[in-house]
């Protein structure tokens, strides 16, 4: 069994190029911190967060930014920089 975020978390890792819809961060944004990971301690959104962005309030705040602007989040192959298209 693997956990969403888990999933979110190999796509991340293993796409390229990885772009996400603004829909379907609206999708992650709102269902991830549903779930509480027993070991962790921490919502899956709080998991996700800290695997894929250096800095994790940042990377909320590029999602929230997203979903409003109706934005791609990309994240750029050669600088491993995330930005909004």
């Amino acid at each position: 069994m693997i956990w969403t975020y888990q999933w979110l978390i190999n796509f991340v890792n293993t796409s390229d190029p990885v772009v996400f819809h603004p829909e379907a961060l609206r999708l992650i944004k709102e269902s991830l911190p549903n779930w509480v990971n027993p070991f962790a301690k921490k919502n899956d959104y709080q998991l996700f967060l800290e695997a894929v962005f250096t800095d994790p309030l940042e990377g909320d705040k590029m999602i929230i930014e997203a979903i409003k602007g109706n934005k791609l989040l990309y994240k750029d192959p050669k600088t491993g920089d995330w930005v909004l298209r």
